[in-house]
């Protein structure tokens, strides 16, 4: 054979009997008539002697068609079975977890996904609160950080002095982090709450 265009059908059903006397598996004979059929979506673009002939291969016979049904599936899951000494401990500690321990973590972990949202990278773009409304959210969050006996998020700086963590508090109110240090000045001092020297998790506001 000289050039492909010389691939007929007898030819081609030549190249599919030697796959499958080839050894190699199912998955690989499904890839080379794949690539066989590639060849010949190219055959305009080729140089002429590796144009394929204008029919298409095997008449677009599906694979499965051309290759039989495999012989190499395994119908039954033969994965060994966990023994009990492995599989009883871990079902107890599965719905201990689930019973006992998760209630802690599911609170705090709503709280940080509700913490974290608010933060800059997380915002939606263009979301911006306006000044009345950017109010009654900060006088909230106030209030509630009072209730919950704790004052304004907080860091201690080098000299001793406390410092509000603006960003912090921009988290709980849902706005961006300068935000309430260059407008809302006057509402926090107002709320007479204390610097903490942390920033603290708190139950999420109503």
């Amino acid at each position: 054979m000289e050039s492909f265009a010389e691939l007929d059908a007898a030819r081609l059903d030549e190249y599919l009997a030697y796959l499958g006397d080839s050894g190699v598996s199912y998955g690989s004979r499904q890839h080379s008539v794949a690539e066989v059929r590639r060849l010949w979506s190219y055959r305009d673009l080729v140089p002429p002697r590796l144009a394929m002939p204008g029919a298409p291969p095997w008449d677009d016979a599906p694979a499965r068609e051309l290759l039989g049904a495999r012989s190499d599936v395994q119908p039954i899951n033969r994965t060994p079975r966990i023994g009990d000494a492995t599989l009883v401990p871990l079902l107890a500690w599965a719905i201990r977890f689930v019973e006992e321990i998760s209630t802690d973590i599911r609170p705090n972990f709503s709280e940080f996904r509700r913490t974290l949202v608010g933060g800059r990278e997380y915002r939606q773009a263009g979301l911006r609160l306006y000044e009345a409304e950017r109010h009654q959210k900060l006088t909230q969050v106030l209030e509630h950080l009072r209730a919950a006996g704790l004052g304004l998020p907080g860091r201690v700086l080098a000299d001793g002095s406390h410092e509000i963590r603006w960003a912090h508090l921009a988290r709980l109110t849902g706005t961006l982090g300068a935000t309430h240090a260059k407008y809302d000045r006057s509402v926090i001092e107002a709320s007479g709450l204390q610097i903490d020297d942390n920033a603290y998790l708190t139950p999420a506001a109503p």
